[in-house]
């Protein structure tokens, strides 16, 4: 097993999150008003 950087290790944590976050955005936009209610409502209880 190699060992990554620790910069690689940060673009690709960073590239992570912005792909699971233009993936909510995605299925959040084609969700109906109930679930966007339901989203939201789980969002904030966290």
């Amino acid at each position: 097993m190699a060992v990554q950087p620790i910069a690689q290790q940060e673009i690709s944590n960073a590239t992570a999150m912005a792909a699971a976050e233009e993936m909510l955005h995605f299925w959040y936009n084609k969700a109906d008003a109930e679930t966007k209610a339901r989203f939201k409502a789980f969002v904030n209880q966290q």
